[in-house]
């Protein structure tokens, strides 16, 4: 074995179903929560490719990730109703360059 322990797969890992994540908004200090959900192989290429995990202002800044954001968001990413996300939805529910970050890095973990 390993120095390093490994970490257990979450049950969402295990099945391909989705996990939640937690924003807090700024002016409201509410609490909303969000659903991801696991790439499909389709995208999984152009997404690991492209995407960078940790620096969501490359991302937004890039026009080229920021149109793959767009794309990706309202596939695998949902609010409390069932809606699906996009940036603009973000920017309103008062997301941070943090949550976007662990949105998308809840997307990578989640797809393995």
């Amino acid at each position: 074995m390993s120095e390093k322990e490994a970490t257990p797969v979450s049950l969402g890992v295990m099945l391909g179903s989705s996990e939640f994540f937690v924003v807090k908004q700024r002016q409201t200090g509410k609490e909303k929560r969000y659903s991801v959900y696991p790439l499909c192989l389709d995208d999984v290429d152009k997404v690991s490719s492209r995407l960078a995990i940790k620096a969501q202002i490359y991302n937004l800044a890039n026009e080229d990730n920021r149109k793959l954001l767009e794309e990706i968001l309202p596939r695998y990413v949902f609010d409390s109703d069932g809606n699906p996300m996009d940036i603009e939805k973000a920017k309103q529910d008062q997301w941070s360059l943090t949550d976007l970050r662990r949105c998308v890095e809840k997307l990578f973990d989640l797809s393995g």
